[in-house]
């Protein structure tokens, strides 16, 4: 499909001003760039009522002087034409699956004006409760509910896993209700195996709107910190170790969301409200210029303006540091608890008997360990390629 002076060009973008700039894209291919008001001025004109000849006469007249044809051919090549003198493109096939709208309505009834606020009071309420009865805050002991050491890890296996999911759920409702479709893959954060929702459709509606996606998961999981809070107090006795073991994984996972190099929920309401997308990439090339290393990168300065550079510069010290206790932390506390745990599976099942319990529940750390396995290899080859198709785009 040949583009010329004469072509008719029809484009179907959202268009969401964001800072100094414009956010265009479209959440059907989850492709969104970064532009300047020119671009915007082309964008409005590609109805497919006129021709390229004519979008660059018009905007002579507005003083705007631009490559249309440069820019509608970059725009094709990232799948933003939606057709060229009638004629579909292939680039920008949908690929999207329609939307149920029953899971709209639901996740409309999860966040309106009145629960939306009454989320934020419950979440807040669970630090009253904690000042109130210190006694509530969770510590270490909180993982082991038995003392069986297989049976208390196949709790925490499993009751982890179903506080993540109710965690995606509310990210999945809190977007799917304004329309944006989200998918979900296991990856890595540095060596942390995390389940990512992928909405990257959030960029097509306005920047205020985009919060409360991004809070969803916090929200579920502040309410359910709160159930597990105040069954302690008015119920003491019932299920008290898994009460206390679902506060355990829910205050730690409060706070891994302040940890916003590991591009957490936190991490990308910060980089909407400063209006810099991208952040974690932009400190990574932020480092490599200060290492003098550069693979064909285009340099910082020539990307963001100085305060947003200012922003990345405060981001990259965190990265840094971040990344540097997230090292140590693997060194000097997870490598050898595991190797510790390990150590003692393997007296557990060498040196008890067949028919006892301690040689069962040596067998079942096993094979929870392995499912851990498997599932941090599947996250990690999920990085792997991800990372391959990025340096692929980046060299084509």
């Amino acid at each position: 499909m040949i583009l010329t002076p004469e072509s008719k060009v029809t484009v179907d973008l959202s268009v969401q001003k964001d800072g100094d700039e414009y956010t265009v894209g479209s959440s059907i291919t989850g492709t969104f760039i970064r532009v300047p008001y020119e671009a915007v001025a082309i964008i409005e004109l590609l109805d497919g009522t006129n021709t390229i000849e004519e979008i660059t006469t018009q905007l002579q007249k507005r003083e705007i002087d631009v490559d249309v044809s440069e820019f509608v051919t970059d725009l094709k090549e990232i799948g933003l034409v939606a057709e060229i003198d009638g004629e579909a493109c292939e680039e920008a096939e949908n690929t999207s699956v329609p939307f149920n709208e029953n899971v709209k309505r639901l996740g409309m009834v999860f966040y309106n004006p009145i629960t939306i606020p009454l989320y934020v009071i419950l979440s807040l309420s669970c630090i009253g409760l904690f000042i109130y009865k210190p006694a509530l805050l969770p510590s270490y002991e909180d993982m082991f509910v038995f003392e069986s050491m297989g049976l208390s890890l196949l709790v925490l296996f499993v009751l982890s896993w179903g506080l993540t999911i109710l965690h995606e759920i509310g990210h999945y409702l809190a977007a799917v209700r304004l329309g944006i479709p989200v998918t979900f893959r296991l990856s890595l954060r540095l060596y942390w195996l995390v389940v990512e929702a992928d909405m990257t459709g959030l960029w097509s509606i306005p920047k205020n709107q985009r919060y409360i996606p991004y809070l969803g998961g916090m929200f579920f999981d502040g309410i359910m910190l709160f159930i597990a809070l105040i069954v302690q107090l008015s119920n003491p006795a019932f299920y008290p170790q898994l009460m206390e073991l679902t506060a355990f994984i829910l205050v730690f996972r409060f706070g891994w969301h302040c940890l916003i190099f590991l591009r957490t929920d936190l991490y990308y309401i910060l980089m909407n409200m400063i209006n810099v997308p991208g952040l974690h990439d932009y400190a990574k090339l932020f480092l490599k210029e200060r290492l003098g290393i550069n693979h064909g990168e285009i340099p910082l300065r020539e990307q963001l303006n100085q305060v947003e550079r200012n922003y990345v510069q405060v981001f990259t010290g965190l990265y840094a540091i971040g990344a540097s206790i997230a090292i140590l932390l693997f060194v000097f506390y997870s490598a050898p608890g595991f190797y510790t745990v390990a150590t003692n599976t393997f007296h557990q099942i060498s040196q008890n008997e067949l028919n006892s319990f301690y040689f069962w529940d040596g067998l079942l750390i096993v094979t929870i360990s392995i499912v851990n396995g498997l599932l941090w290899l599947k996250g990690a080859r999920t990085k792997y390629n991800f990372m391959k198709d990025k340096r692929s785009v980046q060299v084509d």
